[in-house]
């Protein structure tokens, strides 16, 4: 039996959301807070196996309850975010704090039913239980690492190996996109914070061009891209129907699009 509390200024929103986790028989809540003293007393009298935490109570600055919360090491937070713009970049900057994965919020008129919610919230609370029972795969707090310098040669060398085809040095003309390859990154749960520790190892002159794929909802890309420019040295832009992918550049699709990757070297987006 999984032990969850849940942390929501909103007492509807918190019966909601126990009536979903305690339907199937494996979740228990434990309790309930409406503000962040309740909260941090809840973890710590009843050390639950997951909190469910809005980060928009009032009264509070959400970011430093969760970094209060993440430090008691017994439970796993999983985020109820909103759907605007603000509250992704919110969402995603808790990701790298250390919150297993977020809900996002209902709102009215969203073609989302009631059972496909339940599933996605019972499900992600168990994706955090067990990240909680198993330290070795529990997200820990994003720390970055300095980028990995390139190595100096000791003499003069030929120029870098550019794709099968051809050899590029930055004082040449960049050879033809179709004679590259290309790095695809794809990733769902506990992939915000795995792609940007990936992207800070990436050397300055890394050449190969990236594509990531990274399960968001459309509102989320943007502040997804961001987020990512802030680890790395290569330039990070969102996806547009018809790019070229380019050396140096890593290029993130939409949420909610279908990319692919043409023999022109350009990148093509389609709704599912």
């Amino acid at each position: 039996m999984i032990r969850v509390a849940i942390a929501d200024d909103s007492p509807f929103t918190c019966n909601l959301l126990a009536s979903y986790l305690e339907a199937g028989g494996d979740c228990r809540v434990v309790g309930m807070a409406h503000d962040a003293r309740a909260t941090m007393d809840l973890i710590r009298g009843e050390t639950p196996d997951v909190l469910t935490l809005d980060l928009q109570m009032p009264g509070c600055e959400g970011l430093d309850l969760l970094k209060e919360v993440t430090s008691e090491p017994s439970t796993a937070v999983v985020v109820i975010s909103g759907v605007t713009k603000l509250a992704a970049a919110t969402t995603l900057r808790a990701l790298e704090l250390g919150a297993v994965d977020f809900i996002l919020k209902y709102t009215p008129g969203a073609p989302v039913s009631r059972a496909s919610l339940r599933r996605e919230i019972v499900s992600k609370v168990k994706i955090a239980a067990a990240a909680r029972n198993n330290p070795a795969t529990r997200p820990a707090p994003f720390t970055r690492v300095a980028p990995v310098a390139p190595v100096a040669p000791a003499s003069p060398a030929p120029p870098r190996p550019f794709g099968k085809k051809s050899a590029w040095h930055p004082q040449e003309p960049r050879p033809k996109t179709q004679d590259t390859g290309v790095v695809i990154i794809g990733a769902s749960t506990g992939g915000p914070r795995a792609i940007s520790s990936l992207l800070t190892h990436l050397p300055q002159d890394f050449a190969t061009p990236c594509v990531v794929v990274q399960h968001l909802p459309a509102t989320f890309t943007q502040a997804f891209a961001v987020q990512l420019a802030r680890h790395t040295p290569l330039r990070v832009e969102v996806a547009e129907h018809g790019a070229h992918i380019e050396p140096g550049l890593i290029l993130v699709a939409p949420g909610s699009m279908h990319l692919v990757v043409k023999s022109d070297g350009r990148v093509y987006l389609h709704t599912p």
